[in-house]
């Protein structure tokens, strides 16, 4: 006999005005034990840690996320939602509202799913998805702001890129996947094309034009002065070396592998088109190796584009 039936039956028994009480009262009875049931049950199961970038190797598991909110698009029963932990990214869904915003940090608990070999992740219980803090926005991948430009329009980002194109009033910067248009308004910068820059503004709708530009309130050049850098500060603190030249020292070539490593870290590498060569036969280290740090985001991986040894 189920749950329901006990009720019913209970309430029919009592003839007193505390049996019309329970059976009008038998709807939020019923909704409280699903309630402390679905709760007792999310904290039952065991969610196993995992990386975003490992995810792939968890299919139909339940797991264990950190990471912080790039974007989220709300909708009647649910909310997708991508998580990023500044290296890679991935797409939640959930069975309900979230509350959550950008730059939210979060811990989340759901179950791995691949979708043309990519893995999802469902969160079935508002109780999975925890709010844990903030995060200062101090750079944002231009892909993510393209492909949620709903989400940024009217805020203040701050993205990185190369200059593509010589600006007049408008230039073009790119992070070696995407664009976007950046409007110089009153600002007066000398910039070439080939300048790595970080541009913080307005994101906005420009209906003249028809499309989505960064209205520029303060541009920062990146000179072909070096910072140096160990391949594990690199490999550690990635979104803090975006776009910034940097010459990595106590590091490798190998060449084969296609790497530049440390023997403990691993990054790769491309050769940026200026004629640099290496040995492709073997390891060689090198006293220096200078170059700028970029994100390929349809690979969501960093890469370091080489431009010079010593």
């Amino acid at each position: 006999m189920n749950l329901t039936k006990i009720l019913n039956k209970l309430a029919n028994k009592t003839k007193t005005p505390g049996g019309a009480k329970i059976k009008k009262a038998l709807p939020l009875i019923l909704s409280l034990i699903s309630i402390v049931f679905l709760a007792s049950f999310s904290s039952s199961v065991n969610y196993e840690k995992a990386d975003i970038d490992e995810l792939a190797e968890y299919d139909g598991k339940n797991i264990e996320i950190n990471g912080y909110v790039a974007s989220v698009i709300t909708g009647d029963y649910g909310d997708k939602i991508v998580i990023t932990d500044g290296n890679t990214t991935v797409t939640v869904y959930t069975d309900f509202p979230s509350g959550v915003s950008m730059y939210d940090t979060v811990d989340v608990r759901g179950n791995v799913y691949l979708s043309h070999e990519r893995p999802l992740i469902q969160v079935s219980d508002a109780s999975l998805l925890k709010v844990t803090g903030r995060k200062d926005a101090t750079k944002t991948l231009i892909s993510i702001v393209n492909a949620y430009p709903e989400n940024f329009t009217g805020k203040e980002i701050n993205v990185y890129g190369e200059v593509l194109y010589p600006p007049s009033s408008t230039f073009i910067i790119g992070d070696g996947s995407t664009s976007m248009y950046v409007s110089l308004g009153d600002i007066k910068i000398n910039l070439t094309r080939g300048n790595y820059v970080t541009v913080k503004g307005i994101y906005v709708y420009d209906a003249t034009k028809g499309r989505y530009e960064l209205d520029a309130r303060e541009i920062r050049i990146y000179g072909n002065d070096s910072l140096s850098a160990k391949l594990k500060d690199i490999c550690q603190n990635p979104s803090i070396w975006l776009a910034t030249p940097v010459n990595i020292t106590g590091a490798g070539i190998n060449a084969l592998a296609g790497v530049i490593t440390d023997g403990v870290y691993n990054i790769s590498f491309v050769s940026y088109s200026n004629g640099t060569a290496y040995d492709t036969s073997s390891y060689l280290p090198y006293s220096g190796i200078n170059g700028i740090l970029l994100y390929d985001s349809s690979l969501c991986k960093y890469y370091f584009e080489v431009r010079s040894f010593e």
